[in-house]
């Protein structure tokens, strides 16, 4: 969870997991209480998580010691980008970050 966070990736976010690293499709507070071990950590939530946070699949196998890495997974196709532009957005002040919310609210519904 703690690395979630530095990435500004909430709980809440369940459909991103989903979406950009092929995740099980869950509730918001089926990944909120991952952290605590209330849900049972599977390969495919490793293997999800890693893309998601712009790792090596096996290189998050190695450091949980869940897997295997689940091959097969449909990654979105700029999940690289999608980590990377994750990463920087931490370094945001929370008035920038509002500003970016409010851009892209106003695209989506444009």
């Amino acid at each position: 969870m703690r690395l979630l966070r530095n990435r500004n990736i909430r709980p809440r976010n369940a459909q991103i997991l989903q979406v950009v690293g092929d995740g099980p499709y869950v509730s918001d507070s089926t990944v909120a209480m991952l952290g605590p071990g209330k849900v049972v950590i599977t390969p495919q939530y490793v293997t999800a998580f890693a893309h998601l946070l712009g790792y090596p699949p096996g290189d998050m196998v190695a450091l949980t010691g869940i897997g295997p890495v689940v091959e097969d997974a449909r990654v979105h196709p700029a999940s690289a980008e999608i980590a990377a532009l994750a990463w920087r957005a931490r370094l945001l002040s929370s008035k920038q970050l509002s500003q970016v919310i409010e851009t892209a609210d106003a695209i989506r519904h444009a």
